[in-house]
């Protein structure tokens, strides 16, 4: 698996405090937490001795290149308008 991807809701603070440190405990190499009340995506990334290096918040103003593969993009705004 090279993304995984998240959908919360009221799920928001276990989904980021109990699922992503297991899914980086896992070498799940990025997750992302679609945060529908927040209108925002976390994004988790590089994993290392089961903590993810990488703790972000994506820009949805601009195409969010996935790492994982390295010529793709995502427009991520639609999904909050």
């Amino acid at each position: 698996m090279l993304l995984l991807i998240e959908v919360a809701d009221s799920s928001l603070p276990s989904d980021r405090d109990i699922k992503v440190p297991l899914y980086a405990r896992h070498g799940i190499p990025e997750a992302w937490i679609v945060a529908i009340g927040e209108r925002r995506v976390l994004r988790f990334a590089l994993p290392d001795q089961g903590a993810y290096q990488v703790r972000e918040t994506i820009d949805l103003s601009w195409p969010t290149p996935l790492p994982v593969l390295p010529h793709c993009t995502l427009d991520l705004a639609p999904l909050f308008r």
